[in-house]
């Protein structure tokens, strides 16, 4: 009996060494956590542009009439941006980012087709539109929460570990 189990181990070894491995899912699979990792590190940044927008606008004082105009030529830049970074989250998975990108989209498109010169009670409004949407803080929480999913992807980098879900 001890013959027939040492023969079956022995069996079992030279199967194992002499069968073909696949290689191939695990490089695919490493790639587009690289590739994700890129993605949401870029997203990281144009949400912290964009939350820096969107608190500049929140916090303006309603002093007369305010110039919108760098605020307007800057929401139409990360507007494009964001199209952009959507569709590349919708590429790796990542479909909640793609929906705050697309909500944040809309109101940088909103901001950039708007007036250059704007009454305090427009801007009481814009502000009313993006507490009520909570987009401010919709992009501070996911600005947030990427930038803490890049740095564990880091340290798992560091340690040899490669990537790893959150």
């Amino acid at each position: 009996m001890a013959a027939t189990v040492v023969l079956l181990v022995l069996a079992a070894f030279l199967a194992g060494r002499m069968l073909p491995r696949s290689q191939t899912p695990e490089v695919a699979s490493r790639a587009l956590d690289g590739r994700e990792r890129i993605v949401l590190m870029t997203v990281a940044g144009h949400l912290e542009r964009s939350e820096l927008l969107l608190l500049e606008l929140a916090n303006t004082p309603d002093y007369g009439d305010v110039d919108l105009s760098i605020e307007r030529r800057l929401a139409r830049q990360l507007g494009s941006e964001s199209r952009l970074y959507r569709q590349a989250a919708s590429q790796v998975g990542q479909a909640d980012v793609a929906a705050l990108l697309e909500q944040l989209e809309r109101v940088l498109l909103e901001l950039s087709q708007g007036p250059q010169m704007i009454s305090p009670d427009d801007m009481g409004e814009l502000r009313l539109r993006l507490d009520e949407g909570d987009v401010l803080f919709k992009v501070r929480v996911l600005g947030s929460r990427i930038r803490q999913q890049v740095r564990a992807g880091e340290h798992d980098y560091a340690n040899g570990d490669g990537p790893r879900e959150i």
